[in-house]
Order: structure tokens, then C-alpha cells, then sequence
């Protein structure tokens, strides 16, 4: 388990250690039925955006493997995590331990698992390049979809809206997507898959941090979770602000951790006036969006 260096809701800046982490553990991973006693599981630590975990290095002068450089001889600094961005430290309880920093930034780094709405820039043979926000375009592979095979695939045209998964990320090469869901048995052609193309609607950009705070309970408070396309009406719950928009008006939303928000509602004016609600309290906190969103809607009824 990671040891905080500093609470969390503590401002950072580039550079700063944040937590350590346990020594490696060295001894041979075993199983009950090996003769021995079972290799106890170690927790892990889910580093979100902002943060990163570096090799440890070699610390001049520090032979006891405490990195306080202290002239002892040489050693290893411990395994740390450091912030590579400025932003406030968000840490999810344990057991499962996540840390990532909450920013208003809008350029995405994309991580594995993270949910996104891309935009298709163009077409190969091996599949789409899609625009997901990032410094450069992703890869999405033509059969990466729900019960796609060669003959039946989708077949999607540049400027096309697409939500999908990062299957893969790494600095050294581009980002690769999917939109297949793990365990879910309907193919693309239902139109009930949880990825997949976006049709009609319309998408507005907000920080990442603010596309976190949507997606935990409509716009609750939280880390974030992975979701797919929801429903929002009179009777979805939540204390956040697409709850709040959703007590006036029905639409369907779906939100990526890139920091775009896709909106369908019945009426074409309705999905520009909750784009531009969204838009325009998405920094806010949530107490304070809720509001001004009922108020908004308030004068909207009026109307």
C-alpha cells in the first residue's frame, strides 16, 4: 500500500513526491497446491493522470537504500510516486488504492481502460485513426468491434463520432482503441452494444476533471468509472448535473474521459441548450452547477 507523503486535496506541483511505495517483493510467487504456503497477494496501486511511478534510480552517496543521500555509499532510492503535473491530489480509500491529480487541463494523455469519444479522421486497411484529444491520433482496428468478422464489419467515414475504450497506451507508440466490452454478448449490428459509432447529436469539450466529476453519479463528486450510454429523465437519480438536467428534459449522454461529452435529445434545440448548460458550469463545483442548472431549466420552463 502506498504511504502518502502529503494529504490528499494538497496542491502539487512537477516534481513533487507524492507517495512511496512497498519495497519489491522478491520471493518466488507460489500456490496453495505447491507444497509450500501461498505467496500472499500484494495491493496494488492504480496511478491515474498526472502521476507516475519511475524506475528506481541510484542515489550517489546512500548505501542504505533510504535515498537520503547521506554519504553512506551507494544505494537505490526507494519506488516513489511523482507528480508530473500541477494539480490537486485526489486519492480513492483502500483496498483499492487509486491516486491521480485533478487538473483543468484539456490535453489527454490516454491510459488503458480509459472510456473516450473520438473523431474518425481517416481510413487504411488495417482499420480508423481516430482524434481523441491527445498529442497524436489513435489506432483502432477495423475488427475492433462487437462481433465484427471480415465480411461484417462497420464501416465508418471520416468526421464520424465514435465511443470506444484504450485497449493499449504507451509513450513510445500511439494509442490503440477498441469497442469491444469484456463479457457483453451483442454484436454492433443490435445498435445495443456499449461502444461504437455515435450517431446524430452533438459533443461539447470540457476539462478532464470536470468529464470525471459528469461521469461519477451524473455528475456527483467521486473518481470516475468506466460507463457506457445513458438515459437521462425524470427518473434517474444523482446528485449531480446531468441529474439536474435531466429532472426537465429526457436525452441520452455519454461522456469520455478525454473531456468531450456527447448529448441527444429528442429536439435539436434541446441538445444545444444542455450542451451549452453543461458548458457552462462543467468548472464548477457541484452544488454550485446543480444550482445554476435549476435555475437555468426554471427560466427555460418559464419560457
Amino acid at each position: 500500500m502506498a504511504t502518502l507523503r502529503v494529504p490528499a486535496g494538497t496542491i502539487v506541483l512537477p516534481g513533487d513526491i507524492v507517495a512511496d511505495l512497498p519495497p519489491p517483493d522478491l520471493r518466488p510467487v507460489t500456490s496453495a497446491g505447491s507444497g509450500g504456503p501461498p505467496t500472499p497477494r500484494r495491493p496494488i496501486v492504480r496511478v491515474g493522470p498526472g502521476l507516475a511511478a519511475p524506475l528506481p534510480t541510484v542515489a550517489a552517496g546512500d548505501g542504505n537504500g533510504d535515498g537520503d543521500g547521506d554519504g553512506d555509499g551507494g544505494g537505490a532510492c526507494p519506488p516513489r510516486i511523482v507528480s508530473n503535473l500541477a494539480g490537486t491530489l485526489m486519492a480513492a480509500p483502500p483496498p483499492r488504492q487509486r491516486l491521480r491529480l485533478a487538473t483543468r487541463t484539456r490535453r489527454y494523455s490516454p491510459a488503458t481502460g480509459d472510456v473516450v469519444i473520438g473523431t474518425i479522421l481517416d481510413r487504411n486497411i488495417d482499420g480508423y485513426r481516430v482524434s481523441i484529444g491527445a498529442s497524436e491520433a489513435a489506432r483502432l482496428p477495423g475488427l475492433a468491434f462487437a462481433g465484427a468478422t471480415k465480411r461484417n464489419k462497420p464501416t465508418l467515414l471520416p468526421g464520424a463520432l465514435l465511443f470506444g475504450r484504450v485497449a493499449a497506451a504507451s509513450r513510445a507508440t500511439e494509442a490503440e482503441l477498441t469497442c469491444v466490452e469484456v463479457g457483453e454478448n451483442v454484436s454492433w449490428l443490435s445498435g445495443e452494444a456499449t461502444y461504437g459509432e455515435l450517431v446524430g447529436g452533438n459533443v461539447v469539450r470540457v476539462g478532464l476533471d470536470a468529464a470525471r466529476r459528469l461521469m461519477a453519479g451524473g455528475g456527483g463528486g467521486g473518481d470516475g468509472a468506466a460507463g457506457g450510454r445513458k438515459r437521462a429523465g425524470a427518473a434517474a437519480g444523482g446528485p449531480g448535473v446531468l441529474a439536474a438536467l435531466g429532472e426537465v428534459m429526457s436525452f441520452e449522454v455519454v461522456v469520455g474521459l478525454n473531456g468531450r461529452v456527447w448529448i441527444k435529445a429528442d429536439q435539436t434545440p434541446y441538445t444545444v441548450l444542455i450542451c451549452n448548460a453543461i458548458a457552462r458550469v462543467a468548472d464548477m463545483e457541484v452544488a454550485a452547477g446543480v444550482a445554476a442548472v435549476r435555475k437555468l431549466m426554471a427560466q427555460v420552463v418559464r419560457a
